[in-house]
């Protein structure tokens, strides 16, 4: 049977998304607060609640989100969402604060931080602005990490997209050979899956490994001799024979 191939994409990050707050399609402010309010709900005391996906270009009054709109409906917890672009987020007050974006923040080289008429930071913050939020979100754990990465494996089969070329990181190399010896990277909709990853900033080529997935590697960085010797191993294990 015939399926797609999706050549560029990023299969953790896509995962994520849907495990957070999930604000692609909303068609409104009040559709974006309605489903931040469900998932802060359904959050620890004080956990960071993050997603993204929105664009206020969809919405009847084409205006960007700040803070003082997800402060009525985040109950305290620190919130961050990034636009569907990926340019601009827009986070709460709390997250400002524990982010020490502040009156007297300067924009960093690359990025804005939007201010209101009185000089306070709307919320918004654009390219490298985001940085300083970044640093003080918790990592997702390894767990949250490799559920989103089934969760994404999942939604490309329901989708017929039988292969693709995945841009990840050294985590997600693991999580993928994780979930081969559990054998769930060989069920209907998988078999076929291609991938690259990027590693610690090395070019992770694609090639044959994990079952259906292969995996071969330019690596210069001495820490990566443990994964350039196992890429080795299963390449030689599982090229075919001449």
């Amino acid at each position: 049977m015939p399926g797609f191939n999706d050549s560029h994409l990023h299969l953790a990050d896509a995962g994520q998304q849907k495990l957070d707050v999930d604000l692609e399609g909303v068609k409104s402010l009040d559709e974006l607060r309605q489903r931040l309010s469900a998932k802060v709900q359904a959050a620890k005391p004080g956990e960071w609640v993050v997603g993204g996906g929105w664009d206020e270009s969809l919405w009847p009054v084409k205006a960007l989100p700040s803070r003082w709109d997800l402060d009525e409906v985040s109950a305290g917890h620190p919130v961050f969402l990034d636009r569907v672009d990926g340019h601009l987020a827009v986070a709460n007050t709390r997250a400002l604060q524990l982010a020490n974006i502040t009156l007297a923040s300067k924009d960093p080289q690359g990025g804005h931080i939007d201010r209101n008429e009185t000089g306070e930071p709307t919320g918004i913050l654009r390219d490298t602005a985001q940085a300083a939020m970044r640093v003080v979100i918790p990592k997702a754990t390894h767990q949250k990490r490799k559920q989103g990465i089934e969760v994404a494996l999942a939604d490309l089969a329901e989708h017929g997209v039988t292969s693709a070329q995945d841009n990840s990181f050294w985590e997600d190399f693991q999580i993928y050979e994780e979930l081969e010896k559990e054998g769930k990277l060989t069920g209907e909709g998988d078999k076929g899956l291609e991938g690259r990853a990027f590693l610690e900033g090395q070019l992770v080529k694609a090639g044959q490994m994990l079952g259906n997935i292969w995996y071969t590697a330019w690596l210069e960085a001495p820490e990566d001799q443990y994964l350039e010797a196992q890429l080795e191993q299963r390449n030689a294990a599982n090229s075919p024979s001449k």
